[in-house]
């Protein structure tokens, strides 16, 4: 018995010992794997800034080749939209260049409206695709996002102060500062449209002390240099008085300078947000994620905008920092704000009927593979892996061999900095013949439409659909309306490749099938390099130290984006046909929702508020480690000041889960 009894307190001795062990282990892996992701994090914002830089850079340099051959006609497209190209400048502050395609209004929303270049930024540009990079043992996805893709609350009645003014042809922002009883007041008073649109314009002017204003500084022509309107000192120049012109407060101040919408401000606002909530739903329906419960679009709207308004007016910390504050509302849930999530553990897989198959990666996201890839593009992509692994094998004493521009291999692959991008998934049309990329339908939900800090514009390369839809209030609704239409032609033609062109010399004429505005376009391969792109194996061929420097191994997918409004008539083709909707047959200089042409009213709703580029961005940092089950999640917002030269961090969030 005292054998027993002694052999039972040794095992639960040593049985406590084992365990508390096991679990010190646990904890200790943890903390590591905690403090190893942190370290990871740190350094993948660094590359996350690199990125941007060189995104920059290729920006200037693209332009400075084009605007040799084609900165006349690109020009010429853009004055006749918006007006005017731009002095820019290196980063490096090199000499000043002509960037061809840059309009004012780009600049303007783009960084600020300075004189420094504004780079273009399009959905499937390098700069945007997800990338996996590796730091010791740990692993960290990297997503950058364009916050001017998104509708910025802290903005939020700005989008629709701006249509209205445009609508006005004021083409002012004080429209706050008149309400809805003057307005009515100045359309029924007046004998004909044009002395109801001079009336609100002089009432405007008034209320805002503005007797005109200044192209280049946007001062009133009466101001003194330093103050604004009413006499008082703007936020940057109050805050350089105080000692504080730190990199971020100046934004932060004016943001924090709240100015109370009026009620068709707010109407308007509802009505964007009610728009693109909808077209949401829609686009999740169709994609097959549908919702748990029916949810009204109205409804959601109307809480947003009340609890934006209230956030906004609140005495102290009036400023929203992330767009996960949505959650605090009753009507949003966990399913509205990131999207109906199908239940698909680790390691299983979804079959969605469409071609793709719905998995989740080693982070825990959604990913879309797409199985029915055309046989050409996927024998193209296996001879380009046996290259890789031929490569390997004979210059492994080279080092980074992937970093020489090699034929048969792809631009992300040929890169360090692009390394471990994820390729978007290309492939043909059946009706054309043309190659297109293919995007995933994931689910979308508030947080892809969303954020917080912005420059308040909205850039049309890599907004999406329902933002899209929102900014479009004079055309019709529905899934056969015109702004449907709009939004839709607009995301298809930016999956698109761009249109071939013929002949890059000087004296040999360009060839194309659509007209000039400006738009890019990809010219025709020699034959040499048609040759060089067919011989995948001639190895023995290959003199790695004379190919470096003659292809750029920092290529972005050639795919179309826009650099002036007036591209819009090229979404759904030129050829006069029934589909060919958004055309210029028909010049106005006003238009309404009743008349005017298509292509001419959505331009109206856009000009306020388009840009080509971002200023701010949006990293999401997911880190995890092979020894730790935790995943650090941490949220880095960037700001883009190419006017000074500069990335400002805006703000850092951490997670965990």
């Amino acid at each position: 018995m005292v054998v027993m009894v002694v052999f039972v307190i040794l095992y639960l001795v040593v049985y406590h010992l084992q365990y508390g062990t096991s679990m010190e282990k646990k904890i200790a892996q943890v903390r590591q794997g905690e403090s190893a992701s942190l370290d990871a994090q740190f350094s993948a914002s660094q590359y996350a800034m690199v990125l941007l830089l060189e995104d920059y850079k290729q920006d200037l340099t693209e332009s400075q080749e084009k605007g040799s051959s084609s900165g006349a006609a690109l020009t010429s497209g853009l004055q006749g939209a918006q007006g005017g190209a731009r002095q820019s400048q290196d980063l490096s502050g090199f000499l000043p260049i002509q960037v061809p395609g840059m309009s004012g209004a780009a600049a303007q929303g783009g960084g600020g409206g300075g004189e420094g270049s504004e780079p273009i930024d399009y959905i499937l540009e390098n700069l945007l695709h997800p990338t996996t990079q590796t730091y010791g043992d740990t692993e960290v996805k990297v997503q950058l996002v364009n916050n001017e893709a998104c509708i910025d609350l802290n903005r939020l009645f700005e989008y629709a102060r701006a249509q209205l003014a445009q609508a006005s042809g004021t083409g002012l922002a004080g429209l706050s500062d008149v309400s809805e009883e003057d307005l009515v007041g100045d359309v029924v008073g007046a004998g004909s449209e044009q002395e109801a649109a001079s009336n609100l314009r002089s009432r405007i002017l008034s209320r805002t002390a503005l007797g005109g204003t200044n192209s280049r500084t946007g001062r009133g022509t009466g101001e003194a240099a330093g103050q604004d309107g009413s006499g008082a000192l703007s936020a940057s120049e109050e805050l350089a008085q105080a000692g504080l012109a730190v990199p971020g407060l100046e934004d932060e101040k004016e943001l924090a300078e709240f100015q109370v919408p009026a009620e068709q401000e707010i109407l308007a606002t509802r009505q964007m947000l009610e728009r693109a909530i909808h077209t949401l739903f829609s686009i999740n329906e169709d994609r097959g994620f549908f919702y748990e419960e029916p949810h009204s679009a109205a409804d959601i709207a109307a809480e947003i905008v009340d609890y934006v308004l209230t956030r906004r007016q609140a005495p102290v910390q009036n400023i929203i920092y992330h767009q996960s504050e949505l959650l605090n509302l009753y009507t949003v849930t966990s399913e509205l704000y990131y999207g109906p999530q199908p239940a698909i553990a680790m390691g299983e897989e979804l079959d969605l009927g469409t071609g793709f198959l719905l998995r989740r990666d080693e982070f825990g996201d959604l990913t879309a593979e797409y199985l029915y890839t055309h046989p050409d593009l996927l024998l193209q992509k296996e001879d380009e892996q046996l290259l890789l692994e031929e490569l390997k094998e004979r210059f492994a004493g080279l080092g980074s061999f992937l970093d020489f521009p090699l034929p048969g291999i792809s631009s992300l692959n040929a890169n360090a900095l692009t390394r471990g991008m994820s390729e978007p998934t290309v492939d043909y049309d059946e009706t054309t013949g043309e190659e297109y990329v293919v995007e995933p339908p994931l689910p979308i939900g508030l947080k892809d439409i969303f954020t917080a800090f912005s420059s308040g514009k909205i850039n049309i390369n890599t907004a999406s659909v329902p933002v899209l839809y929102g900014l479009l209030p004079s055309l019709s609704e529905g899934v056969e309306g015109e702004a449907n239409f709009v939004a839709v032609m607009i995301n298809d033609y930016r999956h698109r490749f761009q249109e071939f062109v013929e002949g890059e010399e000087e004296g040999v004429e360009r060839v194309a099938t659509t007209p000039d505005l400006g738009q890019p376009r990809r010219t025709l391969p020699t034959e040499e390099e048609l040759a060089a792109d067919e011989d995948l194996y001639g190895l023995d061929d290959y003199d790695l130290m004379s190919m470096q420097g003659q292809v750029s191994t920092y290529a972005d997918l050639e795919t179309n984006y826009f650099t002036n409004l007036r591209q819009l008539e090229l979404i759904d083709g030129v050829d006069g046909g029934p589909d060919d909707r958004l055309n210029s047959d028909t010049q106005v200089e006003r238009v309404s929702v009743e008349q005017g042409p298509l292509l001419q009213r959505a331009i109206n709703d856009y000009t306020p508020l388009a840009v080509f580029g971002g200023t701010y961005f949006t990293v999401e940092l997911k880190a995890r480690t092979k020894e730790s089950p935790v995943i650090k999640t941490s949220y880095l917002v960037l700001k883009r000041d190419t006017q000074n030269r500069r990335i400002e961090v805006v703000l850092w969030k951490e997670l965990q889960k």
